[in-house]
């Protein structure tokens, strides 16, 4: 590494700023169309996973400063690395699984889709529709034929249930990731 002469202080700071402005930008102007629908899943999430991002940061940072362990913070990077890897395999599986489209109607010949989160079960008398040899194919098909009514597909708990596994699997992903980032910025700035 450069030997940054006075700056060298500056330089490491910078690196765990740069850590923790990834992610207020991610939680507060948000990161785009992967995130949780945004009628379903409350914009709530997203800023408790940013403040809990700049808690673990400003923990490390400060870490770091009292006594620095290299091992100790390889250790939690590779944590960090893998609650995000885990957070991103689940919520990428949970978009793909419980994420419907309901097709609204804005004007007399007019309409417009957005996504929804469905729940982790159907209702039995839905399931049983589906069962049927003349019934709807896919579960899409079936909230279409309920006129895009969720009560009318999934109970209310199992669509919370799936909401809470989108929010979980969202904060492993973020806070994961951003502290990930921020560890790997105070070790490398421990190296010079």
């Amino acid at each position: 590494m450069a030997d940054y002469g006075v700056f060298s202080g500056l330089v490491d700071d910078v690196g765990a700023i740069v850590a923790a402005t990834g992610a207020i930008i991610v939680a507060f102007k948000g990161t785009g169309k992967w995130e949780p629908c945004e009628d379903d899943v409350p914009n709530g999430p997203r800023k408790v996973a940013g403040f809990l991002t700049l808690i673990v940061i400003t923990l490390f940072y400060l870490g770091a400063l009292e006594n620095y362990n290299g091992a100790e913070y390889a250790f939690y990077l590779k944590l960090c690395g893998g609650a995000a890897f885990i957070g991103l395999l689940i919520y990428s599986t949970l978009i793909t699984v419980f994420v419907f489209d309901e097709v609204i109607a804005t004007g007399p010949a007019s309409t417009r889709e957005q996504k929804i989160i469905g729940g982790l079960w159907m209702r039995a008398d839905a399931k049983a529709e589906m069962a049927k040899d003349d019934g709807p194919k896919t579960v899409q098909e079936l909230f279409a034929g309920r006129a895009y009514d969720v009560d009318l597909v999934w109970p209310r708990m199992a669509r919370a249930l799936s909401k809470n596994l989108f929010i979980l699997s969202y904060f492993l992903l973020l806070v994961g990731g951003g502290s990930g980032v921020a560890i790997a910025a105070i070790m490398l700035n421990q190296q010079t």
